[in-house]
């Protein structure tokens, strides 16, 4: 089994997502309901190149994001509703001090898994599980933000390599 360990903010909500978008003299929510929780919307490019990753790799999510919290049933939902095809499998653990400590618990506990990426806007991991960090900005003025074609390229080619390179 292929992952990807997946934040949210930073990934596919970037700063931008956070604000109300003017459209025709009008603000538009970035929001929605579901279930009584309120959800910030992604970003529609962001959410494409997801979904390539997911089509050219048939990797499964597992989210590594603070969202996990929201509970998964939910976080389908709006998955679902925000347009990401690749299939919600799981989120990490939240009792660990860093993030990069959660998915290395993860793996332990899913022997399954034979690749994962993570993609993530923060760098709290070491070594051996930073090496397969594809990082996204939060806000950057010189690099676009969040989860971007060139990052997804990345992405697909560490999902693809050969085991035996």
């Amino acid at each position: 089994m292929k992952v990807i360990f997946l934040d949210i903010d930073g990934v596919l909500c970037t700063q931008e997502e956070i604000y109300y978008k003017k459209k025709d003299k009008k603000y538009t929510a970035v929001m929605q309901c579901i279930d009584g929780r309120w959800l910030l919307n992604f970003n529609t490019e962001a959410v494409r190149c997801l979904n390539h990753i997911t089509d050219k790799t048939n990797a499964k999510l597992v989210i590594s994001s603070c969202w996990r919290n929201r509970g998964i049933e939910i976080l389908r939902k709006h998955f679902s509703q925000q347009g990401v095809t690749g299939e919600l499998f799981d989120v990490t653990g939240k009792h660990q001090e860093s993030r990069g400590e959660e998915i290395e618990t993860w793996l332990k506990n899913h022997r399954d898994c034979e690749k994962f990426i993570i993609l993530d806007d923060e760098s709290d991991m070491e070594p051996p599980i930073s090496e397969f960090l594809v990082k996204t900005n939060w806000y950057s003025e010189e690099e676009p933000m969040g989860l971007n074609f060139g990052l997804a390229e990345k992405a697909i080619s560490l999902l693809n390599a050969s085991l035996y390179n």
